[in-house]
């Protein structure tokens, strides 16, 4: 109980039904989200899908999540996210009770859909976990991200056993159980649009100047613009196309689940370090040291075999995932009064970029092989640590605390 108070006392939006309710909303929707590519690597099997193929449908997945962002965004600054975040669920839901009961090559397209359930919770609960967080943003934007992160981490290994013994049915399963946390959701998520804490918005808008005006503004936003691009491609292709490097080596579902949830885990651990460290000694520092770090995990792992590829993946999904939170509170700091809307910018061009990133990895793959696709996915991360140095640095500590 007293490691409890403590950690309430420091962190008081633990304690936070709002906080709650996004951070449990964020990992039942993503764990949704960790299935997608289990299931198109056995659909790739059942139906044949080329590596193109698989880009294809999970660039289209990604993109229709990206490009909905932003409107789902605006709507939950102007009206609140309680009916966005209940229907969000409810969609997923019934959309992946669809995809378990449905087996004809239709069932990719369904996947696609789907993703339109996350497109609309992610703003608005990115924006009720800073607003909840005061004076501790980066700290409680990394926590709710963990969420999603530890449903991405275990959902894959969950779901690699559950469709080996069950198939593609289990995904009916899966799908119900996120109904009844759509009521927990309307109870908990405030019904109108709220704001941050003054001083806290004051920290906001000092950060937001420091981009400055006019010409180096834009060109600032523009460097930052290419680095989440870089970022997202790599992250991104990774998390689609790792079940389909190992199916190419001979894995088994179940270790291709296993693979996936140590990248998604590693990197669950590594957003809560990264987010705190942030806050002590600065945004920008550590997310240079994150994409520069995860430079040499990612170049290596495609040519290591057996327990060399899960260590090595798991430290490129820590490096690369560990940056999440910092991307998203630097948006939201460019636009102070309209957080939501900024999380689905920001997270819609994540989305989007990362899904043109999948479909050109899946037609240099076809030309070039995976492994050496993946491994040259470092270079992105390379130049995206070098750009990180011309962004603005913020104070470290919010003025008022």
């Amino acid at each position: 109980m007293g490691v409890l108070t403590e950690r309430l006392q420091r962190y008081p939006f633990l304690g936070s039904g709002r906080f709650v309710a996004a951070a449990l909303g964020h990992f039942v929707v993503d764990f949704m989200n960790s299935q997608r590519p289990l299931l198109l690597a056995a659909f790739s099997v059942m139906f044949g899908l080329s590596n193109t193929e698989v880009g294809f449908f999970a660039m289209n997945a990604t993109l229709m999540a990206a490009l909905s962002q932003p409107l789902f965004g605006w709507l939950a600054d102007r009206y609140g996210g309680r009916w966005i975040a209940a229907l969000a669920l409810v969609w997923m839901g019934v959309f992946y009770i669809w995809v378990g009961l449905w087996k004809t090559r239709a069932v990719l397209w369904l996947l696609v859909l789907a993703s339109l359930g996350s497109a609309a919770f992610h703003p608005q609960g990115a924006m009720n976990a800073a607003q909840s967080g005061g004076d501790k943003r980066t700290m409680a934007t990394s926590m709710f991200f963990t969420a999603g992160q530890m449903a991405l981490g275990l959902g894959p290994a969950l779901g690699g056993v559950l469709l080996a013994t069950f198939g593609v049915s289990a995904m009916a399963v899966i799908g119900a159980l996120a109904l009844p946390v759509a009521l927990f959701l309307w109870v908990y998520t405030p019904a109108g649009s709220t704001s941050t804490a003054g001083h806290v918005q004051e920290a906001m808008y000092k950060e937001a100047v420091g981009f400055g005006r006019g010409r180096r503004r834009w060109l600032l936003v523009g460097v930052f613009v290419l680095l989440v691009f870089l970022r997202s491609w790599a992250g991104h292709s990774n998390i689609a196309f790792l079940p389909k490097f190992l199916q190419e080596r001979g894995w088994p579902q179940e270790m291709q689940g296993l693979a996936l949830t140590a990248y998604m885990l590693t990197s669950a651990f590594a957003v809560i370090v990264f987010g705190r460290l942030a806050d002590e000694f600065g945004r920008r520092r550590m997310l240079t040291l994150g994409l520069a770090l995860a430079v040499v995990p990612l170049y290596f792992y495609p040519w290591v075999n057996g327990v060399w590829i899960l260590l090595l993946v798991a430290l490129t999904g820590a490096f690369i995932g560990g940056v999440h939170s910092i991307l998203i509170v630097m948006a939201q700091n460019l636009l102070p009064s309209h957080m939501a809307l900024a999380s689905g910018l920001a997270l819609g061009f994540m989305f989007a970029s990362g899904a043109v990133g999948q479909m050109l990895t899946g037609v240099l793959a076809d030309a070039f092989g995976l492994d050496v696709v993946l491994s040259a996915l470092s270079l992105p991360l390379l130049v995206a640590a070098g750009l990180s140095r011309w962004l603005p640095r913020e104070d470290v500590k919010v003025s008022g605390v």
